[in-house]
């Protein structure tokens, strides 16, 4: 498990290249009629360009990368043929996207981030008839090119999605600007406790802040918020203190410490007050509460609940947003 695209820990998964997930067949998840429709999306985040499994149930419907294309195949005639959609448009390795592909029962759409593509549909002999080989997520039984990199959200429709369908689909599930909807820089002047109850005021909380892929997505914010010299001040409150100085930090929402982030220039933690602050650098240190007998008074960040649940759930048989585990959460038990 890894960081999906909101830096939210394990609730995405990382393949490097040996490792795969089958999938529990059904009768809702496999063996899909060529002559009705059907609809795949997924997000995902390539380490390099080349060739990577998706989703594939080979000899019935695969999805894959080939240099950087998407493919989409379903198998015709009792596995004489198959039908391949290829676009146009090729992925850039390190970037997150999303990716759906529609089998409107005689041809391929396949949308990117939304957008439908030109979808190039051709069919192939196979020189062989009907074959069988177990659903695999990031590998492919027979032909093996593996995924090497970050998979997230599947979802599988019995339906062919209308392009209205798939945009909103796009805009329920992509980070806000590109990143992330979980984090705001409010520009607002507190004291720590203040903030923490602001947080909390406004149905979120004060920026927990616990792994090295929350904190890299922090900074990508921070520079889409306009850098360090747009807080007005030397630091910004987050979610982490010690308030009854006996050396236990903990996040607020109880969590103890584990990663950290002290900065190696600053006071040691322990030595002031035990509210975390941001400092310019991105690095935390534990800051005074008042200066010359008044309460110091900062930004802060506040952090969001994420959206969660299955929706646009018309003919959705399958949904896997590996929050934590590999399980189907469509709730027609396709684990």
């Amino acid at each position: 498990l890894t960081a999906d695209r909101n830096g939210n820990a394990d609730s995405a998964y990382s393949f490097d290249g040996n490792d795969y997930i089958e999938v529990t067949e059904t009768s809702l998840n496999t063996g899909f009629n060529p002559s009705t429709n059907f609809s795949f999306s997924t997000w995902i985040n390539v380490n390099h360009a080349g060739t990577h499994s998706i989703y594939r149930n080979d000899y019935d419907f695969l999805f894959w990368l080939d240099s950087g294309f998407l493919n989409a195949e379903t198998y015709l005639d009792s596995g004489e043929t198959f039908e391949k959609g290829t676009v146009s448009t090729a992925l850039t390795p390190d970037r997150w996207y999303h990716l759906t592909a529609v089998w409107n029962g005689t041809a391929w759409e396949i949308f990117i981030d939304g957008i439908p593509q030109d979808t190039t549909n051709r069919t192939f002999p196979t020189g062989h008839g009907e074959r069988s080989s177990p659903t695999w997520i990031g590998k492919s039984s027979p032909f093996n090119q593996p995924l090497d990199g970050q998979i997230d959200d599947i979802r599988i429709y019995n339906r062919a999605l209308s392009a209205e369908d798939v945009a909103e689909l796009y805009e329920l599930e992509k980070p806000s600007g590109g990143q992330s909807p979980q984090y705001e820089l409010i520009r607002e002047w507190h004291t720590w406790q203040g903030a923490r109850d602001d947080a909390e005021q406004k149905g979120g909380r004060l920026a927990v802040i616990d792994t090295a892929e929350k904190q890299a997505l922090i900074e990508t914010l921070v520079e889409q918020w306009g850098g360090t010299d747009v807080w007005d001040t030397d630091s910004i409150w987050i979610g982490l203190s010690d308030l009854d100085g006996d050396g236990t930090w903990n996040w607020v929402d109880g969590s103890p410490l584990g990663w950290t982030n002290w900065s190696p220039t600053a006071q040691p933690p322990g030595t002031q007050d035990g509210i975390v602050a941001y400092g310019g650098d991105l690095h935390w240190f534990d800051s005074l509460g008042t200066w010359g007998g008044n309460p110091v008074r900062k930004y802060y960040i506040i952090e969001y609940p994420s959206e969660g649940g299955v929706t646009l759930n018309s003919g959705l048989v399958a949904y896997y947003p590996f929050n934590g585990n590999a399980n189907d959460e469509s709730g027609n038990g396709n684990d």
